[in-house]
């Protein structure tokens, strides 16, 4: 009977340190799962934005192919800068895009 109880006490007292340990253990699993969501969720940020950047980068290289193709055809032509477009400061007159009074110089 006295070997019962104390293998009893035994089964129990390592019962309640494995309970202990998984408790310790599936805290720190949730504690990683969190910090990879905000991890995957940090680098798609980073992905959209380097997307962007991408974008942003091959825009500007084809305005400067652009631009550098106009000084060589022709030296007057100008770019307005709110409409996008090609023009001439002799042609530009009334009928003109009204803004091109703002252009790029090249």
């Amino acid at each position: 009977m006295n070997e019962r109880k104390t293998i009893l006490a035994n089964k129990e007292i390592s019962t309640r340190t494995m309970r202990e340990k998984i408790d310790v253990l599936e805290k720190i699993q949730r504690d990683l799962r969190l910090k990879l969501e905000d991890r995957i969720a940090n680098n798609e940020k980073m992905e959209k934005k380097y997307q962007l950047m991408l974008e942003e980068k091959v825009r500007l290289r084809n305005l400067i192919v652009k631009i550098k193709m106009r000084k060589i055809t022709n030296p007057n032509q100008k770019l307005c800068k709110n409409c996008g477009k090609d023009y001439l400061e002799t042609e530009n007159f009334n009928w003109s895009c009204r803004i091109h009074r703002v252009f790029i110089d090249c």
